[in-house]
């Protein structure tokens, strides 16, 4: 995976809207991602938080230890000056993980943020669906577990959707699988027989961006994140 994956999936998400007859200024999303593992899910987490079109109205986590990613999802809003997005941890699992952030502050492995939100991810998703004066679209950049979960546990939900923006697949047989989809290949499926507004970006059309050696020198001279 590579910064294409987030650009990519924010340009989908939001492309998406213009199929509706009333294109909102701006769009209500729920963010569910394994950040963690690679760099593309904290640019998508940025970018999302300070994209000018996107009210991020809570961030799940989902994969592995998800206390863990939730705290670090905490952590990077924090960084942004964001500390009004609810995190809440999906489903756990046993997956052991410690990141760098910058310099010498470390994340470590079973991290708990006692900010994190009490309820459940799919609880949370379904309060933030049910209460939202708006559609509210849901992107699932880790596997599709907590989708899956949230329709099969709250079918009602699917009614408050605009729609469901995955990031995952792969369609050349030649190499292997794509983790999002083969980590969970089930949920994705049934996710994307749920009836409901489903638009996939799969590992090819999201790695149309790259973050390169050379551009190392402009991301550390940034003032900050985002």
């Amino acid at each position: 995976m590579d910064l294409g994956h987030c650009a990519a999936f924010t340009k989908a998400t939001l492309a998406s809207t213009h199929r509706s007859r009333e294109v909102p200024d701006v769009i209500s999303l729920i963010l569910d991602t394994d950040l963690g593992d690679d760099v593309d899910d904290v640019f998508a987490l940025a970018y999302a938080a300070r994209h000018p079109r996107i009210n991020l109205c809570a961030v799940t986590t989902v994969l592995g230890d998800t206390n863990w990613r939730a705290a670090l999802a905490l952590r990077l809003l924090d960084e942004l000056g964001v500390d009004d997005v609810p995190v809440a941890a999906g489903a756990a699992g046993g997956e052991v993980n410690t990141v760098t952030l910058s310099g010498d502050v470390v994340v470590p492995t079973s991290a708990y943020d006692p900010r994190c939100d009490p309820r459940s991810a799919t609880e949370l998703m379904a309060d933030v669906i049910a209460s939202a004066p708006q559609p509210v679209w849901l992107g699932t950049i880790g596997p599709a577990t907590n989708a899956a979960v949230l329709l099969d546990e709250r079918p009602e939900a699917l009614e408050g959707l605009a729609g469901i923006v995955m990031m995952g697949g792969r369609h050349e047989p030649a190499f292997p699988r794509e983790h999002n989809f083969g980590t969970n290949p089930e949920a994705a499926a049934a996710v994307c027989n749920s009836g409901g507004p489903v638009l996939v970006g799969d590992y090819v059309v999201t790695c149309q961006a790259r973050l390169r050696r050379e551009d190392l020198p402009r991301v550390r001279r940034a003032p900050g994140v985002g």
